[in-house]
């Protein structure tokens, strides 16, 4: 998801919305996507840097790691968080930090 800097207000900017997968790699390692990635973030630029706060919700398929069989999952992501000093582009990509983030929130032995 990319963030054009020129249209964030000073008061900040509230988006919601639905991306594509963002772990599509992992499909050998039994976790699919389920659908697309829904946001609900608010965006800020403050002394020089942007940050960002809010929740990510990924569907997707995991598989049982004591009976192997399939099961759907929402990864939550309740308080995703960036902060990152700005370097001149006019746009900023935050798809990097919000797959982090659904990747830090993957159970590690699903059930």
């Amino acid at each position: 998801m990319k963030v054009h800097l020129r249209q964030i207000p000073a008061e900040g900017l509230h988006v919601e919305g639905e991306e594509d997968c963002l772990l599509p790699e992992l499909e050998a390692e039994g976790v699919r996507c389920a659908g697309l990635l829904r946001y609900n973030i608010d965006i800020g630029v403050s002394a020089g840097a942007l940050w960002a706060n809010g929740t990510l919700v990924q569907p997707a398929e995991l598989r049982c790691v004591a009976c192997l069989e399939s099961f759907r999952h929402d990864i939550n992501v309740k308080a995703f968080a960036m902060h990152e000093e700005l370097h001149g582009p006019e746009t900023f990509d935050l798809t990097p930090f919000m797959r982090e983030d659904v990747l830090l929130n993957l159970p590690p032995h699903p059930h």
